[in-house]
């Protein structure tokens, strides 16, 4: 399946890595080491489509929705298009915000 990344994970992408540059003061070095994590944890997700949690009835969403975590502090919310053959890519999070 095709990797589709949303708008949404592109904000919060910036978002996350804004954090972790201003208000966390990480090097740039352990900001690139995270984000490779999230590829590689992405990559996965492409090879293993439903290697993910089922989330969708503990978040009320109407469509069937993944996650995946990285490490303990983030997660990616992901769905599967099947007619499209596509691995749609939405926001990540940190897990302090949302319901593990």
């Amino acid at each position: 399946m095709k990797i589709k990344y949303t708008p949404s994970f592109a904000d919060s992408l910036e978002h996350t890595i804004l954090y972790w540059q201003n208000e966390l003061k990480l090097s740039t070095v352990k900001i690139h080491q995270f984000t490779s994590h999230i590829d590689k944890k992405i990559k996965l997700i492409g090879a293993y489509p439903g290697i993910g949690t089922d989330v969708t009835e503990l978040y009320g969403f109407e469509k069937q929705t993944y996650r995946i975590l990285i490490g303990h502090s983030y997660g990616i919310f992901y769905r599967l298009d099947q007619a499209n053959n596509q691995i749609i890519i939405g926001a990540i999070f940190n897990t302090a915000e949302m319901k593990v």
